[in-house]
């Protein structure tokens, strides 16, 4: 195994290449020059001297160099032509796509030309040395288009372009030439191979596996998009990132896969966002995994404009990881919410039936579809009653604290500058009881197979947060259960504090995915809605939650509260639920905590 910086692998590959098939040309201009410098980029560095009289200058014309590398080819011998900057291969535009692509295609003849450009913006040269070539051939059926962004994947797809019976365009970035290989993100730093290998065309790869959000990318945008990933991750966001390697024929088959997986995605390139291959997979994500989406697809790429000289222009139009993470957070996390999180991902998998239209259909009936969130909370709570739920009850009088509540209201807010509510107190009580040791089971979860406890020596508590909405101009309440995270750390100011804040941020569509994760017990107050007893279920990786019904009087009592637990009946038993509900009951009706200091 060795390590090799780009234009050293795409050499190799040329030389390996070379002296399988005889019949190899390389042909352009000045791929040969004084020993060690052939190539406008040095790319064809050395061959010259072991392959003489195949490495052929050319004039000044890249129609002419196209068609030359296809007369070899439709002679029995195979080509690979260089257009010296991708920018120049519009002269070569159409014998390109007609007569080469055109021939194979309509034709059904091989003809191995692999066409290379060095692609992509590289410091201050201009619109005439800078572009990105790819939206003038994605079209055209009979063209292969690879993109590889390692010098591993240079090597193997280069060697899989030549041994094929169809014409390449292979694109190599100018910027990743002599980018020295300790300088790759170890996620792209592949070791080179001493044997001979190839890459299949048309398949991608996973850079960096993720459950919120695919990234699609390639080249040097693949770089930021990594960058983008790291980024993400410290916003609790779990990027999938995919290099595409292959841009014609694409990896629909991981695409689809991936995109299915987290519901989210963006297609970020260097070429313009307009007319790049970002809005081909776009278009067909739309089109074919419209239902799986819960927000549309998002491209990232350079503004519709030529590419500056100046360099601070240039920085300014070139797209970077910070394009990506702003299209993340203001298209996608905030204008769309992370409502799959809830609990894990489950989708419909099953077609829907077409509905049959009446002639007449009663107008007074129309059908609305559910929202993204109900939808999620429909098929998660159909899946987890499969579980054996048992809910017990249990009365408490919650007099102490509806008195405190109502005494201490208006300095509690005063003094933490948050509202203050009796969910507040329920939460604290239940956290504290949670971690007494005998409790344990009620705060773990249990793994499948073979049947495990998980035990959890912490309480990420999740809470129930109504959000009331309008769908095609009826009123409707969605679900999301935002998690408090290491609650049992937290005084009682903290919690109250924790929760109001990341009901705001679910009301407002702010929440990120990582705060829809991992909580561990969820309680629900529908006490507000006036209800007298809940009946709650148990979300993923949990074992019990409580529901807090309205707080009720009557003629011997003044402020009692029905509580109702749900738990798994496999690690807890009826007696263990008696003893955590009693316990819950025995600390809210002792209440002695002082809410400005505990």
């Amino acid at each position: 195994m060795k390590k090799l910086k780009y234009a050293e692998a795409i050499n190799e590959a040329l030389r390996e290449e070379m002296g399988r098939f005889p019949e190899l040309f390389i042909l352009g201009q000045d791929v040969r020059r004084p020993a060690g410098a052939d190539g406008a980029f040095k790319v064809t560095a050395g061959l010259p001297q072991i392959f003489s009289e195949r490495i052929v200058n050319t004039i000044l014309h890249e129609s002419t160099i196209a068609g030359l590398g296809m007369g070899i080819a439709l002679r029995g011998g195979r080509a690979v032509v260089e257009i010296q900057f991708a920018d120049f291969v519009t002269d070569a535009v159409k014998m390109i796509r007609d007569y080469m692509a055109g021939l194979h295609y309509r034709n059904r003849i091989s003809l191995p030309v692999v066409v290379r450009m060095p692609s992509g913006a590289i410091g201050s040269a201009g619109p005439f040395h800078s572009i990105c070539p790819e939206s003038l051939f994605l079209d055209t059926p009979g063209l292969i288009i690879l993109a590889p962004a390692t010098p591993y994947d240079a090597k193997g797809l280069l060697k899989t372009a030549v041994r094929s019976g169809s014409p390449v365009i292979f694109l190599e970035w100018k910027r990743l030439y002599r980018l020295n290989p300790e300088d790759y993100p170890k996620e792209l730093g592949f070791e080179i191979p001493e044997e001979d290998y190839v890459i299949p065309i048309g398949k991608a790869r996973i850079v960096r596996a993720g459950s919120d959000l695919t990234i699609i990318s390639y080249g040097n945008m693949l770089f930021e998009s990594l960058k983008a990933c790291d980024a993400l991750k410290e916003k609790g966001i779990d990027a999938e990132l995919i290099d595409l390697r292959s841009l014609m024929p694409f990896d629909r088959e991981m695409i689809f896969e991936s995109v299915k997986k987290t519901h989210r995605v963006i297609i970020a390139h260097e070429a313009k966002k307009i007319g790049g291959i970002g809005a081909v997979i776009a278009q067909m994500i739309s089109e074919e995994l419209f239902d799986e989406l819960d927000a549309p697809p998002v491209v990232v790429g350079a503004p519709f404009t030529p590419i500056p000289h100046h360099p601070n222009l240039e920085k300014a139009y070139l797209p970077n990881a910070d394009d990506v993470v702003r299209a993340a957070m203001t298209k996608i996390f905030c204008e769309k919410t992370a409502a799959q999180h809830i609990v894990s991902p489950l989708r419909e998998t099953a077609a829907a039936i077409p509905r049959a239209e009446s002639a007449d259909a009663d107008v007074r009936v129309k059908m609305v579809p559910f929202t993204p969130v109900q939808k999620i909370v429909a098929q998660k709570m159909a899946e987890n009653w499969k579980r054996p739920h048992i809910h017990d009850d249990i009365d408490a009088d919650v007099l102490k604290i509806w008195d405190e509540y109502r005494e201490k209201k208006e300095g509690f807010e005063r003094a933490f500058g948050t509202k203050l509510t009796l969910t507040h107190y329920f939460a604290y009580a239940v956290v504290k009881v949670l971690m007494q040791n005998e409790f344990w089971k009620f705060r773990s979860s249990v793994e499948e197979n073979p049947l495990t406890h998980v035990v959890k020596d912490f309480v990420n508590l999740s809470f129930a947060v109504d959000i009331p909405t309008t769908v095609e101009g009826l009123s409707h309440h969605e679900l999301m259960a935002p998690v408090v995270k290491d609650a049992h750390k937290m005084k009682f100011a903290e919690l109250a504090f924790a929760i109001n804040n990341l009901a705001w941020k679910c009301r407002n569509k702010k929440i990120l995915p990582e705060e829809l994760r991992d909580g561990n017990f969820t309680i629900t107050n529908v006490g507000i809605f006036e209800t007298l007893r809940g009946n709650p279920i148990l979300l993923d990786g949990q074992s019990a939650s409580l529901a807090i019904g309205r707080i009720r009087s009557g003629e011997d009592f003044v402020a009692n509260v029905i509580l109702t637990l749900a738990f798994d009946h496999r690690p807890i038993n009826g007696a263990e639920s008696g003893l955590f509900k009693q316990a819950l009951k025995e600390y809210l009706e002792n209440w002695n905590v002082d809410i400005f200091r505990d």
